[in-house]
């Protein structure tokens, strides 16, 4: 399996610096310019558009298509850069897992993206000489909008988002923030916190309001205090962990979503001499491979990214080779993994 990672700047960004169409780039990029007579002008202003932007065309899935007809299909994947970059690790995980189990060959592409900006790479949905498939991560509410405002002309999944166009594959966010409550309430605490990052919808917000209902249910205290929304940062989660312990609100138990608000805030509860689990427990969300190796280990619930992303690979092939009729929507449970942050027994 070949992987290749996508270049940032894309053939529309191209076009709206040398203020030319996307088609006119493309036909200059693909050298046939002089055969469709585009004015010498209107190439070179293609031209020094691609030197500023420093793009360079994905040559390697170019050749793969033009020299090779019975190539392996080429599948893309849109990695949400505003996410942690454990997630691509589970995913290029659950990508192996397939390979492992299948004889399916694929040649992948990565391609990073920011939140709001999938229209960016518009031309790569509307083409279908380009890939064969697409693999679409998380996203914010105008990159979902975006995918269903246009006709795609490949076969497409979506990761954890719903979509009533699209295959998509996702997990039950809501059951997984109620049954952090519900873990709560069954060890005995009767006040907690929140601290949740501002990821512009990326999973989802259905975890936030499942735990909050779930408080609301066990009678759990949730000053609004002890409910922090802070950028996806290392140090949004130190303050985070100071503003709660600063407030003299201290809750017995908090929730972080995801994981690495709740790594970066560990030292400072140790700074101000605070116990994990003993004054103050703990789960997050997320489970990668770090939270077997923070002190102490991180109680946490697990989402299914690596089944998500292979399965989500399994169904692409199977449309590819039309094994499959389409679209085929799936709903995966979050499980919660026990650790010394947060026991999983009523005490």
């Amino acid at each position: 399996m070949y992987i290749g990672v996508i270049d940032i700047a894309s053939l529309k960004d191209i076009a709206r610096e040398a203020r030319v169409s996307v088609t006119t780039v493309s036909l200059v990029l693909n050298g046939r310019a002089e055969e469709l007579r585009i004015k010498e002008e209107t190439q070179k202003k293609v031209m020094d558009a691609v030197k500023k932007l420093s793009y360079r065309p994905n040559l390697a899935a170019r050749k793969l298509r033009e020299e090779n007809p019975q190539r392996a299909p080429v599948i893309i994947l849109f990695w949400n850069a505003n996410s942690s970059g454990l997630i691509i690790e589970r995913q290029l995980r659950g990508i192996q897992e397939f390979l492992d189990y299948k004889k399916d060959e694929f040649d992948l592409v990565i391609h990073p993206y920011k939140n709001d900006e999938l229209y960016k790479s518009e031309y790569i949905f509307k083409s279908n000489s380009m890939y064969d498939g697409v693999l679409v991560t998380g996203g914010s509410e105008a990159d979902h909008n975006f995918i269903h405002s246009i006709e795609i002309k490949i076969p497409i999944v979506i990761l954890g988002r719903e979509s009533d166009r699209y295959c998509f594959f996702t997990s039950d966010e809501y059951n997984a923030g109620f049954q952090v409550a519900e873990l709560f309430h069954n060890r005995g605490h009767k006040s907690a916190g929140l601290v949740v990052a501002d990821i512009k919808g990326i999973y989802g917000d259905d975890r936030r309001n499942g735990f909050l209902q779930g408080c609301k249910k066990y009678g759990i205290s949730l000053e609004p205090e002890n409910i922090i929304t802070c950028k996806y940062a290392i140090q949004k989660g130190v303050n985070a962990v100071e503003n709660i312990i600063n407030n003299g609100k201290m809750p017995t138990a908090i929730f972080f979503t995801p994981e690495i608000l709740a790594i970066s805030g560990l030292k400072i509860f140790h700074d101000h001499g605070i116990s994990i689990p003993s004054d103050v427990e703990i789960v997050s969300y997320g489970d990668t491979a770090m939270a077997n190796y923070t002190i102490p280990t991180l109680t946490a619930i697990r989402s299914p990214m690596e089944e998500m992303t292979r399965d989500g690979v399994e169904l692409l092939m199977d449309i590819i080779h039309k094994r499959v009729d389409v679209p085929i929507h799936r709903y995966y449970e979050t499980s919660l993994v026990v650790r010394e942050s947060c026991g999983g027994f009523i005490r």
